[in-house]
């Protein structure tokens, strides 16, 4: 085990899921996303008509809302996030979890965002 207290062993389904993390934390950063901020591009949807549809704020889903405002998603960043990001938050706390070198700081924002958008695929809207 690391300080993480994750096992590293290839081949077994607990190597599988941290793998799956770090891939959803990476194309978070790279902007390969269902966030509507990047599809909407995509699908030449009016910038001021890519609103977040999990929850009634009329803003912009884009990764500051996604990651630390998005009520829809609250209980999950109660569960990965230090009460520090989830009370009052801004741009630069979105900053500061993006840019950590903390591991386990790393393996928690990876696995909100994992699971964030696994909820957001088997919820219909």
């Amino acid at each position: 085990m690391d300080q993480t207290g994750c096992p590293h062993i290839v081949g077994t389904k607990v190597y599988s899921h941290i793998r799956k993390n770090k891939i959803a934390f990476t194309r978070f950063r790279v902007s390969s996303h269902d966030l509507l901020i990047e599809k909407g591009r995509h699908f030449n949807i009016n910038r001021a008509d890519r609103l977040c549809i999990y929850c009634h704020m009329n803003v912009f889903e884009n990764e500051y809302h996604f990651l630390l405002v998005c009520p829809f998603y609250n209980n999950l960043r109660k569960l990965y996030f230090k009460p520090y990001f989830c009370h009052w938050p801004n741009k630069q706390k979105l900053i500061t979890l993006m840019t950590s070198t903390n591991k386990i700081t790393l393996l928690n924002v990876s696995k909100y965002i994992y699971y964030a958008f696994l909820i957001r695929s088997s919820n219909t809207l």
